[in-house]
């Protein structure tokens, strides 16, 4: 049941780009490292992908986002926004809780 997920094959979609949102109060369990780092791994093989990070500091972890948003400015591919835009795929990534974590397809 858990392991290494298949990565999906986004070019039967018919979609010009691919978009993984994620979202939430960053900075304490809930990290952006990780998830980066595996966006790097899926974006060397899907060229038409785009990463939407989300949300805001977690209140004990002031300025971490911004400081993430600073180590990767101009990634063509990742986007730091605080709204929400239309995703196919959204991830709930948890450090600490790894069964808490979703990756699901959005219904758009």
């Amino acid at each position: 049941m858990f392991g290494e997920p298949e990565l999906p094959d986004l070019a039967r979609r018919g979609v010009a780009e691919q978009r993984i949102l994620a979202f939430g109060k960053w900075g304490t369990y809930k990290r952006l490292e990780p998830l980066i780092e595996a966006f790097e791994k899926v974006s060397a093989e899907q060229k038409n992908v785009r990463l939407i990070i989300a949300g805001a500091n977690h209140p004990e972890t002031p300025g971490y986002v911004e400081s993430v948003a600073r180590s990767v400015a101009g990634h063509p591919r990742i986007e730091f926004t605080v709204t929400f835009r239309k995703s196919r795929w959204h991830t709930f990534p948890e450090r600490h809780a790894p069964r808490s974590s979703l990756f699901f397809r959005g219904g758009i």
